[in-house]
């Protein structure tokens, strides 16, 4: 076989086994929404930040939700064991865990460790999700 057809078959073959999706990525990329810029200081709301003394994932994520203070986004960290009740009314059994609310009622969360980009989502509305 010569080398033509070779590259030829591993080309074809190589394309029947990739989805259409990781081939048009770049087309597809573009054709998304971009996601909106989040203006911390005129978000309605705030994220409740649920957090136990001895959790290791909650003082993990600790540094993020400090920066993300820094930016100006405002997130109320809450002691689960001091403020069980709040943390009954949210039905929230886990460090960490992250509600956003806005006039006391539930619009999303977040549960475990996550980055600032994951956690600046909560303050998105729901049409720049992707």
């Amino acid at each position: 076989m010569s080398a033509i057809n070779y590259k030829l078959v591993l080309a074809c073959l190589a394309m029947a086994l990739i989805p259409p999706a990781v081939v048009l990525w770049p087309q597809i990329k573009e054709a998304l929404p971009k996601p909106e810029v989040i203006d911390p200081y005129k978000a309605p709301g705030e994220v409740l930040h649920f957090t136990l003394p001895r959790c290791g994932a909650c003082r993990a994520v600790q540094p993020t939700v400090n920066a993300l203070r820094d930016e100006g986004f405002k997130i109320r960290t809450i002691n689960m064991n001091s403020a069980r009740s709040l943390a009954e009314n949210y039905n929230v059994h886990y460090g960490p865990t992250f509600v956003y609310v806005v006039d006391g009622e539930e619009v999303r969360r977040e549960v475990g460790v996550q980055s600032p980009d994951e956690l600046r989502r909560l303050w998105r509305s729901p049409e720049a999700w992707y």
